[in-house]
C-alpha cells in the first residue's frame, strides 16, 4: 500500500512538472498528423500610455515595427517597436492616436494614418514622431495605400440619421506631406436610404486598378486619379451568396489572385484574368473546415503558403494553399491576448519571422521552415 502511494506521488510530481514546462503562449493543441508546432520566440504587451492595447494595423520597415492603435490621452496610442532582436522586442515611442489609427503606411520617414477625422501625416525620427498635416476626408477612414506620390484612402460615412453607409475612395497628392491635397473621389452608394449595405474597409492597388470590397469584389479604374470610375465587380450578395459586410483583411498574391477575409464566412479567393482585369471571378472560399470563424481574420500569402490568425480562437496557422480548393494545415499555435479582438500579422521575409498581434500582445514566431 505504501509503495503504491509513493508511486502515485512520484507520477503526480512528473505530471505537474510536464504541465509547468509547457509555454504560456505559442503552444499548439489538437495537432493532426502532418501538422507541427510553431516555435514562439517572444512576445510583448501592447498596452499603451492611454491604457489601450488594440492594434488595428502593422507595418514592418527594416528592424522597426509600426502599429496603428487608439489613444485618447493626447500623448500616445500607436506604438513603434525596435525588433532588431526578435527575442527581445523594445518599445521605442508612441504616436498620438486620437482619433484612432485604423490603417497606416510608412514611407521615406513619414508615417501616414487613416482616421475618422481624415488622413494624418507625421515626420519620424529615432525617438519621436512630429505632426505634419491633417487632410479632412469625409467619413471614417479605414485603410490607405501609397503608389508613387498618390495615397488611395478608403472611408465610410452615414447619410443623415439613417443607417445607410457609403464607401468613399479618395485619391490624395502626398508629394508634400506637410500639405496633402485631395485629387478626386468616387462614392460607392447604390442602396436606398435606410438600408445597411456592406462597406469597404480595405484598399489594394494593382497597376491601373484599385480593388475594394463592398457587396462583393469591386475594381476601380484609377488611370486618371482625378476621375476614377468603377470598372468591374463580382456582386456576391446580389447573386445569392454571402454579404461581405465585415471584411477583415485583403491581399493580392502575384497579379492573378485576390484573397479577402470575412469573419462570418472565411477567406474568399478571387481570380483576376490579366487580359480582363475588370471581371474578377470567385474561385473558392477557405471556410470553417479550416478556420475558426466569428471574429476578425488577418493573413498574409507568401508563395503557396498562407499565414493566418483568427481572433475567434486566437490561433495562428500556416496553410499550404497550392490548391486553394483544398488548403492543408501545416502548423498551428495559440497566441496570447484576448479572444475575439483585433488581430494583425506582418511577415519578415528576410529573417523569416511572423509578427502576430492580438488585443494585448505582439508575438514573434519562427516560420523559417515554411519560407524559401
Amino acid at each position: 500500500m505504501r509503495n503504491n502511494l509513493i508511486y502515485s506521488s512520484l507520477m503526480l510530481i512528473v505530471l505537474i512538472s510536464l504541465m509547468l514546462s509547457l509555454p504560456a503562449v505559442g503552444f499548439a493543441v489538437g495537432l493532426e498528423p502532418g501538422e507541427v508546432r510553431l516555435s514562439l520566440i517572444s512576445s510583448i504587451s501592447t498596452l499603451n500610455k492611454c491604457g489601450n492595447s488594440d492594434v488595428f494595423d502593422m507595418k514592418l520597415e527594416g528592424n522597426t515595427l509600426f502599429t496603428g492603435g487608439a489613444g485618447g490621452c493626447q500623448s500616445g496610442g500607436s506604438t513603434v517597436y525596435d525588433v532588431s532582436d526578435p527575442s527581445n522586442l523594445v518599445k521605442l515611442y508612441e504616436i498620438d492616436a486620437y482619433p484612432k489609427h485604423l490603417g497606416i503606411e510608412v514611407r521615406d520617414g513619414v508615417y501616414y494614418a487613416a482616421t475618422e477625422q481624415g488622413l494624418f501625416s507625421y515626420k519620424l525620427s529615432g525617438s519621436s514622431a512630429v505632426f505634419m498635416d491633417n487632410l479632412f476626408v469625409e467619413g471614417e477612414g479605414y485603410d490607405i495605400e501609397l503608389v508613387g506620390n498618390i495615397a488611395y484612402y478608403i472611408s465610410n460615412k452615414t447619410q443623415g440619421h439613417m443607417f445607410n453607409l457609403s464607401g468613399i475612395l479618395t485619391s490624395v497628392d502626398i508629394t508634400d506631406p506637410t500639405y496633402m491635397r485631395e485629387i478626386g473621389n468616387i462614392v460607392f452608394n447604390d442602396y436606398p436610404i435606410g438600408a445597411h449595405p456592406p462597406y469597404p474597409t480595405n484598399v489594394l492597388v494593382n497597376g491601373n486598378y484599385v480593388y475594394v470590397g463592398k457587396e462583393g469584389f469591386l475594381s476601380v479604374d484609377v488611370r486618371n486619379p482625378g476621375e476614377m470610375s468603377i470598372s468591374g465587380r463580382n456582386d456576391i450578395k446580389k447573386r445569392g451568396g454571402p454579404s461581405l459586410h465585415r471584411q477583415d483583411d485583403m491581399q493580392i498574391s502575384g497579379d492573378r489572385r485576390v484573397f479577402k477575409a470575412h469573419r462570418q464566412y472565411g477567406i474568399f479567393v478571387f481570380f483576376v484574368d490579366n487580359t480582363i482585369p475588370t471581371k474578377p471571378t470567385l474561385e473558392t472560399i477557405i471556410d470553417s473546415r479550416t478556420l475558426a470563424l466569428g471574429g476578425n481574420i488577418a493573413f498574409r500569402v507568401e508563395g503557396n503558403k498562407m499565414f493566418v490568425v483568427t481572433a475567434a480562437d486566437r490561433q495562428f496557422k500556416v496553410l499550404d494553399v497550392s490548391d486553394v480548393n483544398n488548403p492543408v494545415i501545416l502548423a498551428i499555435a495559440t497566441v496570447d491576448g484576448q479572444t475575439n479582438s483585433t488581430v494583425e500579422i506582418e511577415i519578415d521575409n528576410i529573417r523569416k519571422l511572423a509578427f502576430v498581434s492580438t488585443k494585448g500582445y505582439i508575438s514573434v514566431f519562427d516560420i523559417s521552415r515554411f519560407l524559401p
